[in-house]
């Protein structure tokens, strides 16, 4: 009987500390995204794609309000990297949803959405030691430019948040 016990109760655990895969981590973003009615579009800034979720940017409003991730699961534990960044609980994504403006746009971190099949290279330097790094900045920076091409009209400003 105790061996029952035993074997329940480890299931149990490691039922509770399984965390959601990958594509899984990403259908959730995707799915919560589209039912607050935003796009979902990867962005090539190289040397990264960037996953943005938006809504309204080709409404002509003068401003759009833009969310950064943050680390999103940067760390399994407090020395251990975890194998992919994808944030778990998307807090910038979930901020955004909820922001009211007209025009609304979330940016993932580099090597944060990437589907599982994505083979390109992403050292996890990208989201531990390098997180602010030169190339992280201006990839950062060019998605903003190709949206701001794409569906801005010369004069959109940016609020960053």
């Amino acid at each position: 009987m105790t061996k029952r016990w035993t074997a329940l109760v480890a299931l149990i655990v490691a039922s509770c500390n399984a965390l959601p895969d990958v594509d899984q981590r990403i259908d959730l973003a995707t799915t919560k995204a589209a039912e607050q009615g935003f796009a979902s579009e990867r962005i090539a800034a190289n040397p990264f794609t960037l996953q943005a979720f938006h809504r309204g940017l080709d409404s002509g409003a003068a401003e759009w309000r833009v969310y950064f991730e943050g680390d999103g699961q940067a760390f399994l534990t407090r020395t251990k990297l975890s194998p992919d960044p994808t944030p778990t609980n998307p807090v910038g994504l979930d901020l955004a949803l909820a922001d009211p403006a007209p025009a609304v746009l979330y940016l993932g971190r580099p090597c944060q959405f990437r589907p599982a099949d994505d083979v390109s290279p992403c050292p996890s330097r990208y989201w531990s030691s390098h997180r602010f790094a030169d190339e992280v900045v201006r990839a950062t920076l060019r998605a903003i430019d190709t949206l701001l091409a794409e569906h801005g009209d010369g004069s959109t400003g940016i609020t960053a948040c």
